[in-house]
């Protein structure tokens, strides 16, 4: 998942008909390296310095996770303070087994992933990754998700196939939504969905704690989404006001 499409997933979050995309969404941004460079090295995109609630400053990709879950500041994330899958994904990063991730375990662990990666498409094995070897990965997976649909085997993936396919990963979503378990989301359970995630929402990104969310608490496209919600034109997007966030216009891409 680009960055892009990371923003706009936290957008589509902020309400009920993007509340599926949000959930859905899990993924981890990955460098990307230039065409012929060396295994296992990537290019570093610059990124402003951010500081968590004890003053701790911290940058890029790493910056963003510290700066949700390093609750005191103190420079290291707990992993029982993650969520289930991401902390399933970054537990192996824990090297020295003491429950909590440093920015350096997980520089370490993104680094060891990125160069197991390269080195499975660095197929003749000279050390660099080029564009043939890319771009035979990428066929190679594209391949493996058509077997996955293609569910009668027949070379084909079909509308209903596509179609299935996305009802089985709806109806999962949809056995979280429907609470009371009687086969049905009702509009109630709908709306205790959409508020129970802006108030995971809001209590990921107040780094302040002070119950609103500011324009540098957010990215830029989630803020340019939320802040006419801003009513009493105090800078601040609160829990109240959260909640008259409306979804994104069809047109609205990224």
């Amino acid at each position: 998942m680009n960055a892009k499409l990371g923003t706009r997933s936290l957008i589509l979050a902020l309400s009920f008909g993007g509340l599926l995309s949000a959930c859905g969404s899990a993924t981890d941004q990955s460098s990307v390296q230039s065409p012929g460079a060396p295994v296992g090295s990537a290019s570093q995109a610059a990124t402003a310095p951010s500081a968590s609630a004890g003053g701790v400053e911290h940058h890029g990709r790493e910056g963003r996770l510290f700066r949700r879950f390093d609750r005191d500041g103190d420079g290291k994330v707990l992993l029982a303070d993650l969520p289930e899958e991401l902390r399933d994904r970054l537990k192996a990063a824990d090297t020295n087994g003491d429950g909590a991730l440093t920015k350096e375990e997980v520089q370490t662990a993104r680094a060891q992933r990125r160069a197991e990666r390269q080195a499975l498409m660095d197929t003749d094995g000279d050390g660099v990754v080029s564009d043939a070897e890319r771009k035979a990965a990428r066929d190679a997976f594209e391949q493996k998700l058509r077997e996955r649909l293609d569910t009668n085997h027949d070379g084909v993936v079909s509308d209903e196939e596509r179609g299935a396919a996305r009802a089985k990963f709806g109806g999962r979503w949809k056995e979280k939504l429907d609470a009371n378990h009687d086969g049905v989301v009702s509009d109630e359970e709908k709306k205790a969905a959409a508020d129970a995630f802006r108030a995971k929402f809001l209590s990921k990104h107040d780094r302040n704690a002070d119950g609103a969310l500011t324009e540098d608490e957010v990215p830029p496209r989630v803020w340019e989404h939320i802040a006419p919600a801003d009513a009493n034109h105090d800078g601040k997007v609160d829990a109240a006001e959260l909640a008259t966030v409306p979804p994104p216009h069809r047109g609205f891409s990224h």
